[in-house]
């Protein structure tokens, strides 16, 4: 968890404003409630809510245990010396049918155990509760042990740094395109609307596509009920919002990404704006390394504008890092010789005080970094990199034409990644404004033969959601 906000200060947008009107929100929940309280979430909401309080906060206002909701199973369920002292359990979770029942066998299991002592159970749904919910609640028989406390907590658009706010939801796409369910266009306009509440109305709204001209409707619709006096309150900071569906551009995505952020995206990936290196990429160093590389204090790091190293590099091509990699050392080389040629007390005190923090800040991040792309450029000077590229821009050049590209064939023949070899066919068809049909069903024959017919419904949604897709023949 983030313990800093200061990368999201901006002159131009202060997403720091949004930041902590969503912590105020979440932070509510539990001021509301005096006493201890134990706190059973979904794991994969800890580090989104992490960003907006860390533990510490929570701690401030009373919560005095977390756990992982998922783990709360048969083996190991919410038991009497878990509730010490503990007067509200709160749930935070994401509307899913399965995390229901868990919290029903956990409920039962408490109120069984703890009969004469009494516990408020809390519910927070992120983002929205729904009626599938409620209905599994009460027909597990615990509908009733929540009373009122069935909550949401609207947290869609998150602050990531101080140009980037994201909803951090991998099933978007697949709701809008493949099922055409706009169940999550409302929670869109509604994160543009509490945007619009803290920096403004914005004036002019642009958009290309379907979805796009869906939300600007509810957007619109949403100020006409909220009325004409509260529009005027804030003088507006955004001038214009652009709106864009993600099925009007399927070639970007599908491309290698050859920034330094990209790269690490591509092999480790990149979540909450942390890094996680797995250990074995470590190096370490030793006498006999030429290269140098130092060992990295820590596996998880953070990447955001708030490493000024990292802001520097992070939108430049790959093999344009370097320069600036070793600038940072020399600077930091003189630093260091400055300091040894202090000699006075008063000297090393200033010394200490205004340079030795941001020196020692500077270090680690060089540190960090150097080892970082080190682990990056022995992966893009190996030769199947150099083949996939070359076959990438081979693909968008209009190469590819309409017959099976070889690297593509050869690369299912030798067991590659499936996403890696899907990412490629999908740039394919793409590029060539959909396959015929002879190419589509070869290409699709040989994915179920290289990897077996567990990937046919794959091939199925990709089709239905337009993403392979077959040439319009005219007659």
């Amino acid at each position: 968890m983030t313990t800093t906000s200061s990368h999201l200060s901006s002159d131009r947008v202060n997403l720091l404003d949004l930041k902590e009107w969503l912590r105020r929100e979440f932070l509510s929940f539990f001021e509301d409630c005096p006493g201890k309280k134990l706190i059973a979430w979904d794991k994969q909401l800890t580090q989104p809510l992490g960003l907006i309080a860390d533990y510490r906060v929570l701690k401030e206002r009373g919560v005095d245990k977390m756990m992982d909701l998922r783990e709360l199973t048969d083996t190991r369920i919410l038991k009497k010396e878990d509730l010490s002292d503990v007067s509200h359990i709160f749930f935070i979770v994401k509307p899913k049918l399965e995390l229901m029942s868990l919290i029903a066998h956990n409920v039962l299991s408490v109120e069984k155990e703890l009969k004469n002592e009494i516990k408020e159970f809390h519910i927070l749904f992120v983002p929205r509760m729904t009626h599938l919910c409620e209905k599994k609640l009460t027909d597990l028989g615990v509908y009733g042990s929540f009373k009122k406390n069935l909550k949401e907590i609207f947290l869609d658009l998150i602050p990531l740094d101080n140009d980037l706010l994201s909803m951090e939801n991998s099933q978007l796409f697949k709701d809008l395109f493949l099922y055409n369910d706009p169940t999550y266009i409302y929670n869109i306009a509604k994160s543009l609307m509490t945007i619009q509440s803290l920096y403004g109305i914005i004036p002019n709204i642009y958009g290309k596509g379907k979805y796009s001209r869906m939300i600007a409707d509810q957007i619109l619709r949403m100020r006409r009920e909220m009325g004409h006096n509260q529009e005027t309150q804030i003088t507006p900071k955004i001038d214009n919002l652009i709106l864009i569906d993600r099925n009007i551009d399927l070639i970007t995505p599908m491309m290698i990404q050859l920034t330094y952020e990209g790269l690490i995206d591509e092999n480790f990936g990149i979540k909450y704006t942390q890094l996680e290196i797995p250990q074995e990429k470590i190096k370490k160093p030793n006498q006999d390394d030429k290269l140098n590389v130092v060992e990295m204090k820590k596996s998880i790091v953070i990447l955001n504008s708030s490493d000024s190293l990292f802001a520097e590099i992070r939108d430049r091509n790959f093999n344009a890092i370097n320069p600036v990699l070793s600038r940072t050392a020399k600077e930091l080389q003189q630093t260091n010789e400055e300091k040894n040629r202090l000699q006075s007390v008063s000297q090393l005190r200033m010394f200490v005080e205004k340079t030795l923090k941001t020196y020692q800040v500077k270090k680690t991040s060089l540190e960090n970094h150097m080892t970082i792309a080190e682990i990056i450029k022995e992966l893009t000077m190996s030769d199947e990199f150099f083949e996939k590229l070359l076959t990438q821009n081979d693909l968008l050049a209009g190469l590819g034409g309409e017959k099976p590209n070889s690297y593509i064939i050869n690369s299912m023949s030798r067991g590659e990644d499936i996403y890696t070899v899907m990412r490629l066919i999908c740039l394919h068809c793409a590029v060539n404004n959909g396959f015929k049909t002879s190419l589509l069903e070869t290409y699709k024959r040989e994915i179920i033969r290289a990897y077996g017919i567990k990937y046919f419904e794959l091939l199925n949604n990709m089709e239905k959601s337009n993403i392979l897709n077959q040439q319009y023949q005219s007659f």
